[in-house]
């Protein structure tokens, strides 16, 4: 028995080397091994084959029930198809957003009232139709759908036919992911988690003053260890201890993140907006720099948590009183950004996760605060896996569970230049801060390549706020108005010329009834020669 527990103790061991060589080293030395990104390569050709493979299933089928079809369609590779983001969505005719493209147009003045008045309830019905087949908002909030399949059993719902050899690989894969994947980054993820909180804790300790006194009482301690009192020593130490952290939960998570644009990054003492599709885009980002968190103050495991954070680095952490408090929240992001070696503090201005398809509405709050934003786009590829962490259906757990058992996370991260809040150069005011949050909004969605929304995203879980819905209405307000402006118009200039027509005709018939002046006019009109 002891001889079989030491021959487990040993394979443990070895065990724990091997991660600690190819995981926990390269993290702490911020390089690679290359073996993730061969392994990701070695993927797209496995989905670019399977792809492949049920395009001519598919195609043989259409053929087989249809003898009309002489040639099959063409097969399309996964290069073609892992960047694009189809999600079968439906084409909307009559979305609010058009109102003032489709009513009362020019070419509609002229008709009567009523006919109008219809044709602006067709089009609000029309409109409510399509919302209620599938809106706008719930389309950000459901998982991004496949052009083709990745081996992945909750992404076959769009194929009811696998041939052997597909039936094979996928069942390797799933003995390949849940026995060798999921193992290897749950034990690299308790790693991190050892690390974590050693490497803060002792960085937390050489902010405390006891420790420091100790060393300073004790000539040995002090000897050895007087750098522990050098500011810039401590810094480098946080700074370590947060940067190495990250890497190991990259690695963990099995994500791969791709940073463009690196001149751009977002510099100490600054505030930091991205785009939000799961609580792992903290790690993603993280993984280059260490950011500032902001959010509120929670209790139990979490709450122990943010403590641990807190003592290593400077985070903003709100009561739950002062978050409905936006004069607090906006003295706290500036009392941060004013101290030049805080990091920059990391902000999700959508308030919620979106689907990595659109950006959603951005909040004032933060932009509020300052005139210096750095805006960073993050898209996560989905024939990896699926980064969208959708609260509403799954927990923490299954989440992480899901994203442990998926073959790779693999994200593009773009960091944008700084954004300053411009003015208005004729009057000179500033920019307010609904228009910068656009300006920044449109900015991250054009470099992320996502669809720019301007719907709230807590519509999710929130019914529609009465300021939105009477914003509707007063644009349509605006467009009757304008319309009748416009008929308006038309009148006037139409009465004026039927004036000046009738007036032309009064002089002609004034011409006619008077026959005195006639040969006047005659003589007039022929030539110079004639008259003479």
């Amino acid at each position: 028995m002891w001889r079989y527990l030491a021959m487990m103790a040993q394979s443990g061991l070895w065990y724990l080397a091997l991660i600690s060589l190819t995981s926990l080293l390269p993290a702490a030395l911020g390089s690679e091994l290359g073996f993730r990104r061969m392994y990701i390569r070695l993927l797209v050709r496995l989905f670019d084959w399977a792809t492949d493979r049920l395009e001519a299933d598919n195609n043989d089928e259409t053929t087989n029930e249809d003898n009309h079809n002489d040639t099959a369609a063409p097969r399309k590779s996964l290069a073609s198809l892992r960047n694009q983001s189809s999600n079968d969505l439906i084409t909307k005719e009559a979305s609010v957003q058009s109102m003032g493209k489709r009513l009362r147009r020019e070419s509609t003045l002229e008709k009567p009232e009523h006919v109008q008045i219809a044709e602006d309830c067709m089009f609000f019905m029309n409109s409510g139709v399509e919302a209620i087949i599938d809106d706008e908002v719930t389309q950000c909030f459901r998982p991004e759908q496949l052009s083709g399949w990745n081996l992945l059993a909750r992404t076959t719902s769009r194929y009811q036919f696998m041939s052997v050899k597909l039936t094979a690989i996928w069942f390797i894969g799933v003995v390949f992911r849940w026995c060798v994947l999921m193992p290897w980054r749950v034990s690299v993820c308790l790693l991190g988690i050892m690390w974590m909180l050693i490497s803060m804790f002792v960085a937390e300790s050489m902010k405390n003053r006891r420790v420091c006194e100790l060393v300073h009482k004790y000539a040995i301690l002090r000897y050895y260890f007087s750098w522990i009192e050098n500011e810039d020593t401590r810094l480098k130490a946080a700074y370590w201890a947060n940067v190495v952290t990250y890497r190991i939960f990259t690695r963990a998570l099995g994500a791969i993140v791709n940073y463009h644009n690196r001149e751009n990054l977002p510099k100490t003492g600054s505030i930091c907006v991205a785009n939000h599709t799961t609580v792992i885009d903290i790690v993603t980002l993280s993984n280059d720099r260490p950011y500032a968190l902001i959010g509120q103050v929670h209790g139990g495991l979490l709450g122990w948590f943010q403590r641990r954070l807190s003592g290593c680095t400077e985070h903003v952490w709100f009561e739950r009183s002062e978050l409905r408090d936006r004069t607090a929240v906006g003295r706290r992001l500036r009392d941060h950004t004013k101290d030049p070696r805080n990091y920059p503090c990391l902000i999700f201005p959508e308030g919620t996760c979106i689907n990595n398809t659109s950006v959603m509405q951005f909040k004032k709050g933060s932009f509020e605060a300052t005139d210096r934003i750095y805006p960073v786009a993050i898209k996560y590829n989905p024939w990896f896996g699926d980064a969208f962490y959708n609260s509403s259906k799954f927990g923490m757990t299954i989440y992480l569970m899901r994203v442990f058992t998926s073959w790779a996370i693999v994200a593009e991260v773009y960091y944008l230049p700084l954004m300053i809040r411009g003015s208005n150069s004729d009057s000179g005011e500033m920019e307010d801060s609904i228009d910068f949050a656009n300006r920044c909004k449109a900015a991250i969605a054009a470099a992320g390549g996502l669809v720019d929304r301007n719907w709230d995203g807590n519509l999710k879980r929130s019914r529609v706020k009465t300021d939105d819905v009477r914003r509707m209405q007063s644009l349509y307000t605006e467009i009757l108005q304008t319309a009748e402006e416009k008929l308006e118009f038309r009148r006037k200039i139409s009465e004026k010329e039927n004036k000046l027509r009738q007036r032309q005709v009064n002089q002609n018939d004034d011409i006619d009834t008077r026959p005195d002046i006639l040969p006047q006019i005659a003589m007039a009109e022929q030539p110079h020669t004639a008259r003479v």
